[in-house]
């Protein structure tokens, strides 16, 4: 009885050595697939606007406003002071190229005053560029887009507003 004893106090202890030496690798690993931490004063956030899409049925909104906490207030006209929509972003993934510019994976989730029961979601690709004062994003549907280009439909241009 002495000796089975032993043997399971062996065994359980072999069994909480593994699982001590797995904790850091299973914590990296938790890390690493949680959402972007950046800083509140990143060229991301702030009042972007483009002119060209103030103008009655316009599919992107002229003006947004992103904020450090994920929110985000959409406007259906640069001079509104009422925002048409809100949406939560998540930052999934935030790196810096060669050149300078900031790029940003980020889940947005949209939901509009009028019509609250309509959910928007989409996958976007955004880059501020070096000088933090162009934004361009592609929207995906179901995953995040390659890359960003001028000729997909997806695709806007927002300039930062002082």
């Amino acid at each position: 009885m002495k000796k089975s004893r032993s043997t399971l106090g062996v065994r359980i202890g072999r069994l909480l050595a593994v699982c001590l030496c797995c904790l850091p690798v299973l914590f990296s690993l938790g890390c690493a697939t949680g959402p972007a931490a950046i800083q509140p004063d990143d060229p991301l956030f702030g009042t972007w606007i483009n002119e060209e899409y103030d103008q009655p049925g316009h599919s992107y909104f002229p003006k947004s406003v992103m904020f450090p906490d994920g929110s985000e207030l959409s406007y259906e006209r640069i001079a509104d002071s009422k925002p048409t929509a809100e949406s939560q972003n998540t930052i999934e993934k935030t790196w810096i190229d060669a050149q300078g510019n900031h790029w940003y994976k980020i889940h947005h989730v949209r939901r509009f005053y009028a019509t609250p029961e309509l959910i928007w979601e989409r996958f976007t690709l955004s880059r501020v560029n070096a000088g933090g004062t162009i934004l361009e994003s592609s929207d995906g549907r179901y995953e995040y887009p390659k890359e960003l280009s001028p000729l997909d439909i997806e695709y806007s241009i927002r300039y930062k507003q002082k």
